[in-house]
């Protein structure tokens, strides 16, 4: 699958213009109006392109691997969760410059299909039953509107996993996962990634790899061209 001309041409002009220093915001709007994409395209724009410097910083903290089982992981729940539900959902998908699986739903906190939600979760346990890690910590949001819903979900899908799985509510979730371990960090927060000492996996698309064959647009692809 790829991304329409228009928008294909709208990342290459949007990362042209940041490595040039222009200020981000007012390119970014400059751009979207520029091709007149919609909210979805330009969310696509933010989340998924910025200067090549950040790439190579995130990219050294990826671990591409499956995560070990003497690890432990720290989920940054609806990020990852709300990824999945887009693809389940048939929402767009793509891989970020950076190599992130991500979304353009533009959720903010609000509710997702619970019934969508459930079936990403049992996507996680499915995994994590293959793939057996030392402890699985779920950071939820509180700020959130589905938080109390997706930590009954949780409770429940891993119930069986004892004190091998833990389920926080925060309130500042981006510090907690952040906090200096040996834990992995399962994210595709671009602020968490640049800014965390540790090592960040992409679980989510880890997840849905097995079990569909993805087919979705890659960023990395189309800004390759430009070099």
């Amino acid at each position: 699958m790829k991304f329409e001309v228009n928008l294909t041409q709208a990342i290459i002009d949007y990362k042209w213009l940041l490595e040039k220093e222009y200020p981000q915001k007012r390119t970014l709007d400059l751009v979207t109006d520029r091709y007149g994409l919609s909210q979805s395209e330009k969310a696509i724009l933010y989340r998924g392109v910025t200067v090549e410097k950040q790439l190579i910083l995130r990219k050294q903290k990826r671990f591409n691997e499956k995560i070990p089982c003497k690890h432990s992981v720290k989920i940054d729940t609806f990020n990852q969760l709300y990824t999945i539900a887009s693809y389940l959902d048939g929402s767009l998908v793509f891989i970020s410059a950076d190599g992130w699986i991500k979304d353009a739903s533009e959720q903010h906190g609000n509710s997702m299909d619970p019934t969508l939600l459930q079936k990403s979760v049992d996507l996680i346990r499915t995994y994590f039953e293959n793939n057996p890690v030392e402890k699985i910590e779920f950071y939820i949001d509180k700020q959130v509107n589905d938080h109390q819903v997706i930590k009954t979900m949780l409770v429940m899908a891993f119930s069986s996993y004892g004190n091998n799985s833990e389920i926080i509510i925060s309130e500042q979730v981006d510090n907690d996962l952040m906090v200096p371990s040996e834990s992995i960090i399962a994210t595709s927060d671009s602020q968490i990634i640049t800014k965390t000492k540790s090592q960040v996996c992409d679980l989510a698309f880890t997840v849905l790899n097995e079990k569909f064959t993805l087919n979705i647009p890659d960023i990395s692809l189309i800004l390759s061209e430009m070099i």
